[in-house]
C-alpha cells in the first residue's frame, strides 16, 4: 500500500482525507499495539488531515520533485502527515510506502490484512541473530521503495495515479524516513542513482549494512536526532552515524532537537499528554513546536539543494532549542 500527497488545486467539493484508513482496523491496531481497549481510541475516527481527497494536480509547475517517505518499525503510511503534507504544499510529490509485516497493520482494498508480525525482528535471540533479522528488514524496505518507484516511473494508463505520470521529476528525488525507515532511506539513496539528497528523522542505525561504512557517503544528508536525554537510543546509534558519514563526499547536516522524543518526530506525539505512560517517548517540548522546527529546517535544507538557497537551516528564534553542525564533504 502507499499514499501520495502532491501539490493540489482544490474545487473545494474534495473531502477533507482521513488520517488513519480502513478507520476501524486502524484504530484497533494502534490500540493493541499500546495494550488499550479501542474504545479509548475512538476518537481519532473524527480525526481528518489537511489534504484533500482526489483533488487536481496543481498546474503550477510541469513537474515536481519526488519525495520518498518510509514509516518506523510498526508505524503505518500516514503517521508523518505534519511533514508530508508540508513538503506537498511546497511543491514536492511525496510517496510514503507501508511496508507489510513490519507496519503497525496493512489493510488491501480486497480487505486483505498483513498484522505486524513481532518475528521481524525476533527478542531474546544471539546478537549475531538479530543483527541478520534487522540488516534481512532493512534490504525489505529497500527493495519495497525501488518497487514503488519503478511503478510510479512507468504508470500504465489504467492506474488511478495515471495522472501524476509525466509530472514527476525523478532527477530532483529525495529519501526520507523516520527511525528504521531512517535508515532505509539512507541505504536506498546510496544505491539509488537518482537519489539526491537524504532527510532522516531520528534514524535507528543498526540495520544499515556494515559494509555502507566503508565507503564515503556521496549523498547530502540532513539528519534529525531526538535528545540523547530521553535515551530512546543508546549513544552507540548516534555515534554509528557519525561513523557512517566521517568521510562523506557531500554535505552533512547532523542536528539535535532538544526536549524531543523518538515520537515526536512523526504525529503520534500529538496524541496525549499521558502518552509518555504508555511507552511513548514523548518529550518536554510542545509538539506543535517540535513540528514546526521539523518542518522548517526540512524546507530549508531542500532548498539549499535544489534552489541554491544560501541560508541558515536553523531559524534563528530555534537556535537554543537546536545544536549540531553542517559539514561540507571532504571537510
Amino acid at each position: 500500500m502507499v499514499q501520495v500527497w502532491y501539490p493540489a488545486a482544490p474545487t473545494g467539493e474534495e473531502p477533507l482525507a482521513p488520517w488513519l484508513a480502513p478507520v476501524d482496523e486502524q484504530i484497533r491496531a494502534v490500540a493493541q499495539s499500546g495494550g488499550l481497549p479501542p474504545w479509548m481510541l475512538g476518537q481519532l475516527r473524527y480525526v481528518h488531515t489537511h489534504a484533500r481527497q482526489n483533488a487536481p494536480l496543481a498546474s503550477d509547475q510541469d513537474r515536481y520533485p519526488v519525495v520518498h517517505f518510509s514509516h518506523g518499525y510498526g508505524g503505518f503510511r500516514s503517521q508523518a502527515t505534519f511533514l508530508t503534507e508540508e513538503l506537498a504544499s511546497l511543491g514536492y510529490i511525496v510517496i510514503s510506502t507501508e511496508h507489510p509485516y513490519a507496519a503497525l497493520n496493512t489493510v488491501f482494498p480486497d480487505g486483505t490484512r498483513i498484522p505486524f508480525d513481532p518475528n521481524t525482528l525476533p527478542e531474546d535471540v544471539p546478537d549475531e541473530v538479530y543483527d541478520a533479522a534487522a540488516r534481512r528488514l532493512l534490504n525489505q524496505w529497500v527493495e519495497d521503495t525501488a518497487f514503488v518507484q519503478d511503478t510510479f516511473m512507468n504508470l500504465p494508463d489504467d492506474s488511478p495515479l495515471s495522472f501524476l505520470a509525466g509530472h514527476m521529476d525523478w532527477s530532483r528525488m529525495v529519501a526520507t524516513g523516520h527511525s528504521t525507515g531512517g535508515a532505509a532511506a539512507l541505504q536506498f539513496c546510496i544505491q539509488e542513482a537518482l537519489c539526491r539528497a537524504v532527510v532522516v528523522l531520528d534514524p535507528w542505525m543498526k540495520p544499515l549494512d556494515p559494509d555502507i561504512y566503508t565507503q564515503p557517503y556521496p549523498r547530502p544528508i540532513l539528519a534529525l536526532f531526538s535528545d540523547p536525554a530521553m535515551a530512546y537510543f543508546k549513544p552507540e546509534n548516534h555515534e554509528a552515524f557519525v561513523r557512517l558519514v566521517q568521510n562523506a563526499s557531500a554535505r552533512v547536516c547532523d542536528l539535535t532537537i532538544y526536549g524531543t522524543g523518538h515520537h515526536d518526530f512523526d504525529d503520534t506525539g500529538a496524541f496525549s499528554p499521558l502518552a509518555p505512560l504508555f511507552g511513548h517517548s514523548k518529550g518536554p517540548l510542545a509538539v506543535r513546536r517540535g513540528f514546526t522546527i521539523i518542518r522548517q529546517i526540512s524546507q530549508r535544507f531542500l532548498a539549499t539543494q535544489f534552489n541554491g538557497a544560501e541560508i541558515s537551516l536553523v531559524p534563528d528564534d530555534e537556535t537554543d532549542q537546536v545544536s549540531g553542525v553542517c559539514v561540507d564533504g571532504g571537510s
